[in-house]
């Protein structure tokens, strides 16, 4: 039986290293806060429009292939496919109204940098990153 994957894409600011992403991949249940901050488990680095991004800007839910993504209240927003998210700023109580539940190929934007999320079963983590 395949395994249900989660797959983001994080890139490196372009200065640095053109075309280089990071690669997350969640194969279980788990909470990942997205941000500036150390302590993210997502940490988006560096760049021009770093101060656009929150020390603690979104939080991924995943339960594969289940992504619900909800915006921690960050003063930018965050936006998935050019729609931006409601603020929810208390990440301990997450009303599930207030989630977008991503589908594979959505697209995350923080700021300037723009995040890919690939959902489903035993997928490459070297398939084509989209440029």
């Amino acid at each position: 039986m395949e395994k249900p994957q989660v797959i983001v894409h994080v890139p490196l600011p372009a200065q640095e290293v053109a075309d280089f992403m990071f690669e997350y991949v969640f194969d279980c249940r788990q909470i990942c806060i997205v941000g500036r901050s150390d302590d993210c488990a997502i940490r988006i680095l560096g760049g021009a429009g770093q101060r656009e991004i929150s020390p603690h800007h979104c939080l991924m839910e995943i339960d594969p292939p289940v992504v619900r993504l909800y915006d921690l209240g960050s003063e930018c927003g965050t936006y998935v496919n050019g729609a931006r998210l409601q603020s929810i700023p208390d990440a301990t109580d997450l009303p599930h109204s207030a989630a977008v539940e991503l589908q594979d190929g959505d697209e995350i934007r923080l700021g300037d940098t723009v995040l890919h999320v690939m959902i489903g079963a035993n997928l490459d983590v070297t398939e084509a990153v989209p440029a």
